[in-house]
């Protein structure tokens, strides 16, 4: 019998401009530990996404370590892809270097000859379980990955695990892009361990399991916020294929309070103390306040003053206070028209519009598009701490001729 955890979008380095909330996706992370190590899994998959970009902070990838050093020396192996999040398209992403500090195992390598891709399996020596996989990328770009892989993985004997992150076409959440089709899979594997999708579910058909964030990624996120993971028991003997039993774990770290305010017709000053009325009302402690702010207002959007709830709420205990307003002034019009887009998702949505209007004339639609979101990766890598502006304005400008195939 094999016990293994699989956790997904991890994210750590996210909600860096929000003091209140940056440490959640670490702890969220570091509880998740906690429970693998009590649940006694031979192993951990991170499915992508495991840092909120290719290359985070220092401080965020010492946290990672430290977590990482706690399974190793558990006795528990940790094996992992890139994700669209945190994989680079020069190829260096911070999971190599966690590798090569023997802290984890990338199973989304690959290689590439006459026009085939070809998986390269890692076996967990524990329990003999296989894996292999595929990155995950913006825009569903490692769609081709699948397209042409190599099949004769599917008549590679043993247990073994597909590890990708992306969302499976017949099966997309409402307004979210593309996907991979459910034939593109290889076939002959006991579990499906992918990522991507901000939800959990898990298809006893197909055996393709999504276990969602660990820690909300923003605002609507908060408002459904169920994240954990999946520890699954896989039969090592000569059974049918397929998990013996697959539990979802918790990882949720304190609860969440909404508040919803009809802003239709009222003026500033009573949407304030509609406000402060119902954070009077509520019990906050330990809790993140969410307030949902709509409608068309009377006078000047700008005039609406909730600093005053904010430290209300707070003197409750909230945790943390995160609004969302989508309001419309009689005097402005509409501030706010879209809501519930990922940044990833608008970039997209903007590149794939224009994509003709930017056309490079040797390169068809997609190829295009994928030049565009790979240099799009690259410019928004952010400056490393101790890292001088010069050397910042070189490691920007190599990976963009690499991109550019300019040497």
């Amino acid at each position: 019998m094999a016990r293994f955890a699989h956790i997904s979008d991890v994210h750590l380095g996210s909600w860096n401009n929000h003091p209140d909330l940056r440490e959640y996706p670490l702890k969220a992370w570091e509880k998740a530990v906690d429970r693998c190590i009590e649940e006694a899994v031979d192993f951990v998959i991170i499915a992508g996404d495991f840092f909120d970009t290719s290359l985070p902070s220092i401080d965020v990838i010492r946290k990672a370590a430290l977590e990482l050093r706690r399974l190793k020396e558990a006795g528990i192996n940790v094996y992992a892809i890139a994700g669209s999040h945190d994989f680079s398209p020069t190829g260096k992403s911070m999971l190599n270097v966690l590798e090569d500090a023997g802290l984890l195992a990338n199973v989304g390598k690959i290689r590439e000859a006459g026009g085939k891709i070809f998986l390269e399996f890692t076996e967990d020596r524990k329990t003999g379980a296989r894996l292999c996989g595929v990155v995950g990328r913006r825009g569903a770009l490692e769609r081709s990955y699948f397209e042409n892989l190599d099949r004769g993985i599917e008549n590679e004997k043993g247990r073994k695990i597909f590890v990708f992150h992306s969302g499976i076409s017949e099966n997309l959440p409402e307004n979210f892009g593309a996907g991979i089709p459910l034939s593109l899979l290889p076939k002959g594997f006991e579990y499906y361990a992918s990522g991507h999708i901000h939800a959990h579910s898990y298809d006893e058909k197909s055996r393709v399991a999504f276990p969602g964030p660990l820690f909300p990624a923003d605002f609507h996120e908060l408002e459904r916020y169920d994240s954990g993971f999946y520890i699954v028991d896989l039969d090592t003997s000569n059974t049918p294929p397929g998990p013996v039993s697959v539990k979802r774990v918790s990882a949720k770290l304190c609860d969440v309070c909404i508040i919803k305010i009809n802003a239709d017709g009222k003026m500033p000053a009573e949407i304030q103390k509609e406000a402060e009325k119902a954070v009077e009302k509520e019990n906050l402690e330990g809790k993140i306040l969410l307030m949902k702010i709509e409608g068309t207002i009377d006078g000047k959007t700008s005039d609406i003053n909730l600093k005053p709830v904010i430290a209300m709420a707070a003197g409750k205990g909230a945790l943390s206070v995160k609004k969302n307003m989508k309001i419309t002034s009689k005097e402005l019009g509409e501030i706010l028209v879209k809501e519930h887009v990922s940044t990833e998702e608008m970039e997209m949505e903007i590149v794939s519009a224009n994509s003709e209007k930017m056309k490079v004339s040797w390169l068809g639609r997609n190829e295009t598009e994928n030049l565009i979101t790979s240099l799009m990766s690259v410019l928004k890598e952010e400056k490393q701490e101790d890292e001088s502006s010069r050397a910042y304005e070189e490691r920007i400008k190599s990976a963009g001729r690499k991109i550019l195939g300019i040497f």
